[in-house]
C-alpha cells in the first residue's frame, strides 16, 4: 500500500526544489512547519515511524488534522487507499464531488484543454471526442462495453464463437469474469472478440446518430477565427512570393526569345517552370478561397485583403 503521508512530504520537497534547488523539506522540516503554521506538535520520532510504515504508529485525530490543514487533503484519502481524490478544498475537490472523477482524471482533462500537442498527439481530438460521446451517451453503452473488455467482467455474457457471434444452442454458459471462465475451461478470446464486435457496432450507431440528429458541423474541430486569418495571411505572402518568381521567369523567357539564335531547350525549360509556378499560384489562391469561405460560414466574416486583417 502506498504511504501517502510520505508521498505528500516528498511531493512538497520536489515542488520546493523546483523553485530553489538548495531547498530541503525533510521530516524535521515538516514537523517544524506543522507546529509553526498549523499549531500541531508532531514528534519527529512518530513521523519517522509513520513514513517507514510501522504498524504500531497511532494515527490519531491530531495527526490527520495536521496533514489535512497543511497539505489541503482529505483525511479519508490519507487512510483509505480506495479513495482516489485527495483534495478537500479547491477546484478538484468540487469537480470530484460532482462527477466522481479522480485527481489524475481531472488533471488529465485540464491538460487536454491546455495543450495542443504533446509527443505528437493532438490533445484537442481527445477532449473533443470525449465531449461528443458524453453529449450523446444516453444513446450508447460504449463505456460499459469498454469496461467489460478491459476488466474481464462478463456478467451475463454467454458462449461466443471465433467470430464474436453469440451461440444459443442449449449449452450456453454464463461467466462473470475471465478467472471464472478459465476455471470452467471457456475460451475467453471468443468473449473478448464478441465485446470488441459490440464496441464497433456501438461506435457505428453513435456515428450514424450524430449524422442524422445533429447539425452539419457538429463534432468537427472548427478552427478559431484568428487562426484562419493567420493562415490566409501566410498564404497571401506565399502567393506574392510566387508571383514575383513568376514575373522573373517571364522576364527570362522574354530575354531568351530576343536572343539570336534562340536556345530552344532553355526556353522550353523556362516555359515549364512558368506553367508550374502558375499552377502553384492557383493552388495557393484556392486555399485562400477555402479559408475565406470557412470564415464566412462559421463566423459570418467577409475576408478582404487589407492591412487591417493582419493579426499580431
Amino acid at each position: 500500500m502506498e504511504n501517502r503521508f510520505k508521498l505528500l512530504r516528498e511531493e512538497e520537497e520536489t515542488r520546493r526544489k523546483d523553485m530553489n534547488p538548495k531547498a530541503k523539506f525533510g521530516q524535521k522540516e515538516l514537523c517544524d512547519e506543522l507546529e509553526k503554521t498549523c499549531g500541531f506538535y508532531i514528534k519527529l520520532s512518530k513521523l519517522k515511524k509513520l513514513e517507514a510504515g510501522h504498524l504500531d504508529v497511532k494515527i490519531d485525530e491530531e495527526l490527520l488534522l495536521a496533514y489535512k490543514k497543511f497539505f489541503g487533503v482529505s483525511t479519508d484519502w490519507l487512510i483509505d487507499s480506495s479513495v482516489e481524490t485527495r483534495q478537500v478544498i479547491g477546484n478538484n475537490a468540487m469537480i470530484s464531488s460532482i462527477t466522481g472523477l479522480t485527481d489524475n482524471a481531472i488533471n488529465t482533462l485540464a491538460l487536454l484543454k491546455s495543450k495542443k500537442y504533446v509527443n505528437g498527439n493532438r490533445f484537442g481530438y481527445a477532449l473533443h471526442t470525449l465531449n461528443m460521446i458524453l453529449d450523446n451517451y444516453e444513446n450508447t453503452n460504449l463505456f460499459e462495453l469498454i469496461y467489460h473488455y478491459l476488466f474481464g467482467d462478463y456478467t451475463d455474457m454467454g458462449h461466443y464463437d471465433e467470430y464474436g457471434q453469440s451461440v444459443y444452442d442449449g449449452s450456453q454458459v454464463f461467466v462473470s469474469d475471465r478467472f471464472l471462465a478459465n476455471q470452467m475451461e471457456i475460451n475467453t478470446e471468443y468473449v473478448d472478440a464478441a465485446v470488441l464486435h459490440m464496441i464497433t457496432k456501438q461506435l457505428d450507431y453513435w456515428r450514424n446518430y450524430i449524422k442524422e440528429n445533429c447539425p452539419v458541423n457538429y463534432g468537427k474541430l472548427l478552427p478559431e477565427k484568428d487562426t484562419l486569418l493567420k493562415q490566409i495571411e501566410e498564404k497571401e505572402r506565399n502567393k506574392e512570393e510566387l508571383q514575383e518568381k513568376l514575373q522573373y521567369l517571364y522576364s527570362l523567357m522574354e530575354a531568351e526569345t530576343n536572343k539570336t539564335p534562340v536556345n530552344t531547350e532553355r526556353l522550353i525549360e523556362l516555359a515549364e517552370s512558368y506553367r508550374s509556378m502558375k499552377s502553384a499560384i492557383e493552388l495557393t489562391q484556392r486555399s485562400i478561397d477555402e479559408f475565406a469561405y470557412t470564415l464566412k460560414e462559421i463566423y459570418h466574416y467577409d475576408y478582404e485583403k487589407t492591412d487591417a486583417n493582419k493579426t499580431t
